[in-house]
């Protein structure tokens, strides 16, 4: 995965694809739609970086959001959905292992997609599918508010013991918390310099 503000060099690019610039900017435009891609007047394009609006808009409405997966995906495979949440535990320990953050952000998404795509909720998975395109970004910049990749493995171990439990109260209260704890650091770290990514 490309870091975060990383230029994206329409020439280089062409050549490495074997593609005319043409196809290649309409492609750039379509993933600038998708909120892959940022681009401006001055700077061309660069690989989307999440700003603190963005992400604590994000946070806000997941917060709304979640909790009603949780609720509905439980209720519905209890069994299936703590088994599927225990598969992507175990790859965020791997990941935490390995130090590999990209790993780590797709089994940070694989976790929560299990909510929605177990709640039977046609509307909540269309907006979760909608935001499964944009979701590495966002988890990578959350991964950056975390001691560690242990941390952020850690955190989700708790949250799944919290689900297990059964305890619904308890559940609801640790699901609003996952959203809230790590607010602060999230946001510092989207202050970070984005001029220090790569260009490719």
């Amino acid at each position: 995965m490309l870091a975060q503000g990383t230029r994206l060099n329409e020439a280089h690019l062409a050549t490495l694809l074997g593609v005319s610039r043409g196809p290649l900017r309409e492609a750039l435009r379509t993933l600038e739609e998708e909120g892959l891609v940022a681009s401006s007047p001055n700077r061309g394009f660069s690989v989307f970086r999440a700003t603190e609006t963005d992400i604590l808009e994000m946070l806000q409405v997941r917060a709304r959001l979640e909790p009603l997966a949780v609720e509905l995906s439980l209720q519905r495979s209890r069994h299936d959905v703590l088994r599927d949440l225990q598969e992507c535990v175990e790859r965020m320990s791997t990941a935490a292992r390995l130090n590999d953050r990209a790993m780590m952000a797709a089994a940070h998404v694989a976790f929560h997609s299990v909510f929605y795509e177990s709640a039977n909720h046609t509307l909540l998975l269309k907006i979760w599918r909608r935001w499964q395109i944009i979701l590495p970004l966002y988890f990578a910049t959350h991964q950056e508010a975390f001691p560690s990749l242990q941390e952020v493995f850690h955190e989700h171990e708790s949250l799944l013991s919290a689900l297990a439990s059964g305890h619904p109260d308890g559940i609801h209260r640790e699901v609003t918390r996952h959203f809230v704890t790590r607010v602060p650091d999230i946001v510092a770290a989207t202050h970070r310099d984005p001029n220090a990514a790569d260009n490719l």
